[in-house]
């Protein structure tokens, strides 16, 4: 799992994986670290998928206006 997870993120260091996914989740789903900390894993990938699908959609559209 923590391969996944820094093949997701595509960093080397685990400090930072941690703490890019956890204000992701923060930030996109407006949740206190405490209830994200309680979250399933499987619920923060789908989470995790999402907010990625979303990044891409968002850069997708700002590359056709320019």
């Amino acid at each position: 799992m923590q391969s996944e997870i820094l093949a997701l993120m595509n960093r080397q260091d685990e400090e930072d994986v941690l703490s890019s996914i956890l204000f992701n989740l923060m930030a996109h789903c407006k949740q206190p670290l405490s209830e994200i900390m309680d979250m399933p894993l499987p619920l923060v990938w789908k989470l995790l998928d999402i907010i990625k699908k979303q990044n891409d959609e968002i850069e997708k559209n700002s590359r056709r206006k320019i």
